[in-house]
């Protein structure tokens, strides 16, 4: 089997048999589809049990004991993963959907012919079901490899390259798990996504198996819809966390790429990022009024990312703090 493709999902039974309908129309054949069930509330339990009858065996449900809040995403993946036949994983959201249905077959003639560890796609941005028009996650590469990268693209005339971690680092982000396909055994040498992260735990597996990866290769074209969490929903991971968690979530993901990557380019965002995490963290607790821890993390940016800018707002957090 060529594609293992899990959706995590929790409370959302409804809404998760869109993303499955998504990739069951696929042309491609060598697939399965693991749903992962994540500790959902007992009055969500019955409709997920229909899900592997209602689909005819197509549909695999992995259920995960009940809890109050989930097991994490980082964990529902791996136990997906942990059943996972395919030779790739792919991953989907509960409330995303793939819009190609030549993803996975596009997928294979690209994976097989450059023998790749991992493959990228892109995919449209939507909010409250309206396009956002931005380009974000890998985007913005399609245009620098497009205009004058050196990479030759990974078949005849085909829009797919092979790329390095160079440029993949010159994109101001990272893949979403959505657009990513990533060899198995490579997932499990990396031993899967970091249990311990609940925020961005994406941004650190990215960190991690493009580090790790030998072949990686980016094809532009739109594979699949995102639709952006709206602010404080209930349902969603990173509108639940608050903004403080999230930004000391960031550091300990910065904080493994600088001291464990082998690849100097992402020491380099790490280091870079962490600086503008600091600071943010100053800035919500200045804005709190919590001028001495604020003065705390104030002078650790000073230490990793100084500017005379920010040289002299940290001397008024300083002032703040003594009086």
């Amino acid at each position: 089997m060529q594609f293992s493709v899990i959706i995590p999902s929790r409370n959302r039974p409804k809404l998760v048999r869109m993303a499955i309908d998504s990739v069951i129309a696929q042309t491609f054949d060598g697939f399965e589809v693991i749903v992962v069930n994540d500790g959902s509330e007992q009055q969500f339990q019955p409709e997920y049990l229909l899900l592997e009858s209602e689909y005819h065996g197509k549909v695999r449900l992995l259920n995960l004991e009940p809890s109050c809040n989930g097991h994490g995403p980082s964990y529902a993946i791996n136990m997906g993963a942990a059943v996972a036949q395919g030779r790739y994983l792919c991953f989907l959201d509960d409330d995303d959907f793939w819009i190609n249905p030549d993803h996975l077959k596009k997928a294979a003639e690209f994976i097989n012919a450059g023998n790749a560890d991992v493959y990228f796609t892109n995919q449209q941005c939507y909010l409250d079901n309206q396009p956002t028009g931005k380009k974000i996650w890998l985007a913005p590469l399609a245009e620098f490899l497009k205009h004058g990268a050196d990479t030759p693209p990974a078949g005849d005339d085909q829009p797919a390259y092979p790329v390095t971690v160079a440029q993949l680092l010159k994109v101001d982000s990272f893949s979403h798990l959505n657009i990513t396909i990533i060899r198995a055994d490579l997932f499990k040498r990396l031993n899967g996504m970091d249990e311990n992260i609940w925020y961005e735990c994406e941004r650190d597996f990215y960190y991690r198996y493009i580090d790790a990866a030998d072949k990686i290769i980016f094809n532009p074209q739109e594979t699949s819809r995102h639709n952006i969490p709206l602010p404080k929903s209930a349902s969603n991971v990173s509108s639940l966390v608050p903004a403080l968690d999230r930004l000391l979530s960031r550091l300990r993901i910065l904080d493994k790429a600088i001291l464990y990557s082998r690849h100097q380019e992402i020491i380099n965002v790490a280091k870079q990022h962490k600086a503008y995490t600091l600071k943010a963290i100053c800035e919500n607790l200045y804005a709190q009024k919590k001028y001495s821890l604020a003065a705390y993390y104030a002078k650790e940016v000073c230490l990793i990312g100084f500017t005379v800018k920010w040289a002299a707002f940290s001397c008024l957090v300083v002032l703040k703090s003594f009086l």
